[in-house]
């Protein structure tokens, strides 16, 4: 049966999105399939088989229309992160741009996880850059795989979870916990938290609402390109360390040790020119973005120069226009070209009661005018003092 459309809906309220996020082989596509009744493409195992940003099928709860959204996993063993943030990122804009609010936002996470690894803490610290304080009261941290876990090991990781660095301060403005037990009906009852909620603005939606400011000028482009950069020093000491390990096992006869660090050292290398492949797309995004704002400056001072042509046809003395000495500085500023406005900046004015204050002041009356005497010399002398 096809859900009902949203101005059938009694008192007609409106949608609700809920984004779906989390690493590769966490049970997103799962959860969204036992809610929503879709049949997206669910992995066997660590390799993701979703590829893109995903809508379910609407589908009503207590009078509500929602709708999953399902997305690839940071790490994801098809797609460098760079496009993953890019996809997700257009798919945000989009929403806010057609005024489609965004209920909120569930993080999927295994419990079956023995400790929360390095791809798991990269993905934290992206879910934190995309929402920003103010949305993490509208986030939902979802524990999958209970029934994989015994029981007391799993209730022992749940309370870890809760005391973790990464996932601690984001329960502290508002983030909840929550456990999935695999069913349609636990993935309702987690969904029902978000209908009483108000719709947030994420902090990478407000950051990219303009148009103006590309993904690498976002806090999530920049925690990208800093992980990306500690991978790779990383990747760097552990080549240095194999180094030293193939040495020595050169001068022994144990060709099993050999080979293994012979293939670990190609992972290691192979690991290393994806970063440098992924850093250089960054690179050409950013060299991109920075064209755009150029071009920007360049179409903004064309319209200053008309205005301030026009104004200097208006009768009347002539003085400059500190909104336009500021405004150009501004745009200059943002291409790290401070000089390159032309534009001397005006000489601050002295707090009012010095002796700079009392000599601008006075200028209006002492300064010559047009005539070339001053007021004063218009009248009577002054006396002279005795």
């Amino acid at each position: 049966m096809k859900p009902k459309r949203e101005n059938k809906v009694k008192g007609k309220v409106p949608n609700g999105i809920v984004l779906v996020l989390g690493s590769s082989g966490t049970g997103k596509s799962t959860f969204i399939n036992q809610a929503s009744g879709s049949k997206l493409a669910v992995s066997d195992g660590l390799r993701s088989c979703t590829s893109k940003v995903e809508e379910s099928n609407a589908f009503q709860l207590d009078g509500r229309l929602v709708t999953l959204v399902d997305t690839p996993g940071f790490d994801d063993t098809n797609m460098p992160n760079p496009d993953i943030l890019q996809m997700i990122a257009d798919y945000l804009v989009k929403l806010h741009k057609d005024k489609k609010p965004l209920s909120g936002i569930i993080y999927m996470h295994r419990i079956s996880d023995v400790r929360i690894g390095g791809a798991s803490n990269r993905s934290l610290k992206m879910l934190n850059a995309l929402c920003g304080d103010a949305a993490l009261a509208n986030l939902m941290i979802v524990t999958t795989m209970w029934d994989n876990t015994p029981a007391d090991v799993a209730e022992t990781r749940f309370r870890e979870l809760q005391s973790h660095g990464n996932i601690a301060p984001m329960i502290a403005k508002g983030a909840q916990l929550r456990k999935h037990s695999n069913t349609p009906t636990s993935a309702h009852s987690l969904l029902r938290w978000f209908l009483s909620k108000k719709a947030p603005v994420l902090q990478i939606q407000r950051e990219l609402a303009t148009g103006k400011n590309g993904i690498l000028s976002t806090t999530a482009g920049v925690e990208l390109e800093r992980e990306m950069a500690a991978s790779e020093e990383k990747f760097r000491r552990q080549l240095v360390d194999l180094a030293k390990e193939m040495g020595e096992a050169g001068a022994s006869t144990d060709s099993t040790l050999a080979e293994e660090l012979a293939r670990t050292k190609r992972e290691v290398t192979a690991s290393i020119e994806q970063l440098q492949r992924d850093r250089e797309r960054l690179l050409k995004g950013r060299a991109k973005e920075l064209a755009t704002v150029r071009k920007d400056v360049r179409k903004a001072e064309r319209d200053l120069s008309r205005v301030q042509a026009r104004s200097s046809n208006l009768k009347g003395p002539k003085r400059p226009s500190a909104i336009v000495v500021l405004f150009r500085k501004l745009l200059c500023m943002s291409t790290g070209d401070i000089k390159g406005s032309g534009v001397a900046p005006r000489k601050t004015l002295a707090p009012t009661g010095t002796s700079a204050s009392t000599n601008v002041l006075s200028d209006k009356s002492a300064n010559p005018g047009p005539s070339g005497r001053g007021k004063e010399s218009k009248g009577k002398k002054a006396p002279k003092k005795k």
